[in-house]
């Protein structure tokens, strides 16, 4: 009897333990959160199916409606590209052509008190309408600028052996001088593309020919004839030079403002267009 007294007073007090309020609510809790957890496993499993397939559906109305848009803008700047590289050949070209009958002598001494007036490459002597700047009168600017043409008739016929007179020339100037340069360059434009190119092609004859006194005294002034390139072809050329300097190429040349190179001594020339063009050190 006792022991049956004991379980029933155990019951009771499990009941009252069970019907307490902080137990119901922990109870309550525990479930909610196995319910909550159950109810969104159920749900994300019903719902990707319709997600991938709204994804699938907006990205195909996306592309409906960008593609066409992205294809015409793409097209667009293929086209600005290809207008850019054409207004950059032509201008190339009309620089080249306008500085055709012009030539660059470095190299020839200037007194000290010449008073020739100064220029730079960018004054407009390919169309004989260079603004002079210095000191000087009109009067005193014209006899400088014939004593420059005279020392350039004197180099053609007495050094190149080309007769050349002071009516060959347009114009000759000084420009200014470089950081290496002993005196400043003359820019000569001549009248006639024959008498220049004449000119040009006989540059070799000023060389000192190689064991001689002249070329082996690294200090003597020597006198150099160069094309009046445009801007690009004079960036690609100084290139050039530097890559023959390390021995990336054998030759490099200019023919027609336009810039040439060689690079093993079987090969042909090849005419550089651009920098990009040239070999790249490894």
């Amino acid at each position: 009897m006792p022991k049956k007294e004991s379980s029933k007073i155990d019951r009771d007090e499990l009941i009252e333990a069970l019907t307490e309020k902080r137990v119901i609510e922990a109870q309550v809790k525990c479930f909610m959160e196995s319910l909550t957890s159950a109810i969104e496993m159920a749900v994300q499993k019903r719902m990707k199916p319709i997600e991938d397939a709204l994804d699938d559906k907006v990205e195909e109305a996306v592309e409906r409606i960008t593609d066409p848009k992205l294809k015409s803008l793409q097209k667009s700047v293929s086209g600005l590209r290809e207008e850019n590289r054409l207004l950059k050949e032509s201008l190339h070209h009309q620089e080249t052509f306008s500085r055709a009958d012009n030539l660059i002598f470095c190299g020839i001494p200037e007194s000290p008190d010449s008073g020739q007036p100064v220029v730079s490459e960018t004054d407009n002597i390919a169309s004989g309408q260079v603004t002079v700047s210095g000191s000087g009168n009109i009067a005193s600017n014209l006899v400088n600028n014939r004593l420059t043409c005279d020392l350039i008739v004197d180099l053609c016929n007495m050094k190149l052996g080309i007769a050349v007179t002071i009516n060959d020339i347009s114009a000759a100037h000084r420009l200014q001088r470089g950081k290496a340069e002993s005196s400043r360059p003359i820019i000569v434009r001549f009248t006639s593309r024959r008498i220049r190119d004449e000119v040009f092609n006989a540059r070799r004859l000023l060389r000192p020919p190689k064991g001689s006194a002249e070329s082996i005294d690294q200090t003597k002034t020597s006198i150099y004839i160069n094309e009046h390139l445009s801007k690009a072809s004079a960036q690609i050329f100084f290139r050039t030079r530097q890559l023959l300097r390390e021995k990336e190429i054998v030759g490099t040349w200019t023919i027609g403002g336009e810039v040439y190179i060689k690079k093993t001594s079987e090969g042909k020339p090849i005419k550089v267009r651009a920098i990009s063009e040239l070999p790249v050190e490894d």
